[in-house]
């Protein structure tokens, strides 16, 4: 009974949120640079975008994830802290995404940066201690933006901002294999 009044408070609640469906881009589009802004943030790295024109002639609405950057996931601590940071620092802001690929989720792999200040949205998350660099997808980052991050994350920890206030953070990869086997990553 319980689960049931769970259930039905959960479809009232999405009921009431703006819902705009996403489409998924086929691999013969990538890559692609555009500018557009973002509708929702999902976590602290990804959101769904919206484009300013059709990507390569097929959409217009996409999911992006972030490309050098792992927040922690929904049920972890810091995890609000870090989507609030990421829907602060694109909230209402042209973004440029510059997207390379598809993820096994079907979402595009990009780097955003607000548009009018070229600001590196993941090197600020990287900065606030709000999200790990992703360490096994550095080949995939140009050299100067993977010494950049790593040292912005390396002066986090070192400040203790953020997850790294924690005494031994568990890195969201970590946290989905563990709930893959279904285990707390608490």
């Amino acid at each position: 009974m319980l689960l049931l009044a769970v259930a039905a408070a959960l479809v009232t609640v999405a009921s009431w949120l703006p819902w705009r469906p996403t489409q998924v881009l086929g691999d013969e589009a990538f890559p692609f640079t555009v500018e557009g802004h973002a509708l929702t943030v999902a976590d602290g790295d990804s959101f769904d975008f919206e484009a300013d024109e059709p990507i390569a002639g097929q959409v217009r609405r996409l999911t992006v994830r972030l490309h050098a950057v792992d927040a922690p996931e929904l049920v972890q601590r810091h995890a609000a802290a870090s989507r609030s940071a990421l829907a602060e620092l694109t909230g209402g802001r042209r973004l440029t995404v510059s997207c390379y690929k598809r993820d096994a989720r079907a979402r595009a792999v990009c780097r955003v940066a607000v548009a009018s200040a070229e600001v590196d949205i993941e090197r600020i998350l990287l900065q606030r201690g709000l999200a790990w660099h992703y360490r096994a997808y550095v080949g995939e980052q140009a050299a100067g933006d993977r010494v950049a991050y790593a040292a912005a994350e390396a002066q986090a920890r070192a400040a203790r901002r953020g997850l790294w206030s924690d005494e031994a953070p568990m890195a969201p990869w970590e946290c989905r294999q563990r709930l893959r086997t279904l285990r707390s990553c608490r």
